[in-house]
């Protein structure tokens, strides 16, 4: 057998046995995940202790909020998505969340999509009173509490919440950003609703006590007949 040969059959089965490590490693990585945790995968960063969040882009990653224990910052390694880049810092009672744009796709403010969708990056803290957002699309889900109050800036941006029980809700908007009360499962008694400047409501909860709603003629609403018959101007 000729030495080229031999080198090139040793070359092959080196190859195939360093596969065949690999798809070990990988196989035993999977099997220690905690299959009951749907965030296993993800990488996690500890906080310290904050209540309210600030979100800024422009960026078409989605980040979503939602009760934790404790205070964590997760993003999704294994998204079909680029790897979504971003920095943040906890200052007093607030986190700061800078999101760079995403790669391969343009963040539109145009864009009146009011479905749930699964996030690049997920916000775990115990108690949430205020969130901010500046050209950037959020999901708040699951939180309970006295009052919670929105700010929606820049030139577009979306939030939509669910699940939420809450006294009080206070939101402002403007430009193209779009507040969406997704589906029937919101329980909030009180909300007072500021939109201007081509924003955009899409309400689909019913509010138990009453809606406020200040806006300029420029702002689309889908609102319930409900709520139409309980609005406050």
């Amino acid at each position: 057998m000729k030495t080229s040969l031999k080198l090139l059959i040793g070359l092959a089965l080196t190859l195939l046995v360093t596969m065949f490590g690999a798809a070990i490693s990988l196989r035993n990585q999977y099997d220690k995940l905690d299959k009951s945790d749907k965030y296993a995968s993800w990488q996690k960063k500890p906080l310290p202790a904050f209540r309210a969040v600030k979100i800024t882009g422009p960026s078409a990653a989605l980040v979503q909020i939602e009760p934790g224990a404790r205070p964590r910052l997760l993003a999704d390694s294994l998204s079909i998505l680029k790897t979504t880049t971003y920095t943040y810092r906890v200052e007093r009672d607030t986190l700061f969340l800078q999101l760079a744009p995403l790669e391969g796709r343009n963040f539109r403010v145009e864009d009146e999509d009011d479905e749930r969708h699964n996030p690049q990056i997920v916000v775990q803290v115990p108690t949430l009173t205020a969130v901010s957002t500046v050209n950037a699309l959020c999901q708040i889900h699951d939180f309970k509490g006295d009052i919670l109050t929105l700010k929606q800036g820049g030139s577009g941006g979306k939030i939509l919440i669910e699940h939420l029980k809450m006294n009080q809700l206070t939101a402002s908007l403007s430009a193209k950003n779009q507040l969406v009360l997704y589906g029937i499962n919101n329980r909030i008694d009180r909300a007072n609703i500021t939109a201007r400047d081509t924003a955009r409501v899409f309400q689909y909860t019913n509010f138990r006590e009453g809606l406020t709603l200040t806006t300029d003629s420029t702002v689309e609403l889908r609102l319930t007949g409900k709520a139409l018959q309980q609005v406050q101007r």
